[in-house]
C-alpha cells in the first residue's frame, strides 16, 4: 500500500475557516431538533457568540462549567461530537484554565 505523502498530510489537516460559534450550557441530543449533526432548534440557555478569525482561533471567556459547542452553518448549526451520554459536544471549563479544542467541520468531506 503506498504511502502518503507530505502534500495529502497537510491536505487531511483541513483550513482554517471563520465561523460564529454558538455557545450553551450543556445540552443533551434528547434537547434539540437535528437531522445528523445539523440542528434546527436547541432548547438550551445561549450563554455566548464569537467568532473565529482567518486563523480558525476563537476564544470566549466563560465561567466554570460544563458548555456545548456548535458551529453556525447557513440556517442550522452543527455540532459532531457527543459523548456516551448523548451531550453535544461537551466542554469542561475549569476555574483559571484554558480549554482548548479543535472543531472539524467535515460533514462535506471526503476520506
Amino acid at each position: 500500500m503506498p504511502g502518503m505523502n507530505k502534500k495529502n498530510d497537510n491536505a487531511l489537516q483541513g483550513k482554517p475557516v471563520v465561523r460564529e460559534i454558538h455557545i450553551y450550557k450543556l445540552v443533551n441530543i434528547r434537547d434539540t431538533e437535528s437531522e445528523n449533526a445539523f440542528f434546527s432548534q436547541v432548547k438550551g440557555n445561549l450563554v455566548k457568540k464569537v467568532s473565529s478569525d482567518k486563523t480558525g482561533i476563537f476564544q470566549a471567556a466563560l465561567p466554570i462549567g460544563e458548555y456545548s459547542i456548535f458551529i453556525k452553518e447557513g440556517e442550522h448549526l452543527y455540532a459532531n461530537i457527543f459523548d456516551g451520554n448523548n451531550n453535544v459536544f461537551p466542554v469542561v471549563v475549569n476555574e483559571d484554565k484554558i480549554t482548548n479544542i479543535q472543531i472539524k467541520i467535515d460533514y462535506n468531506a471526503a476520506y
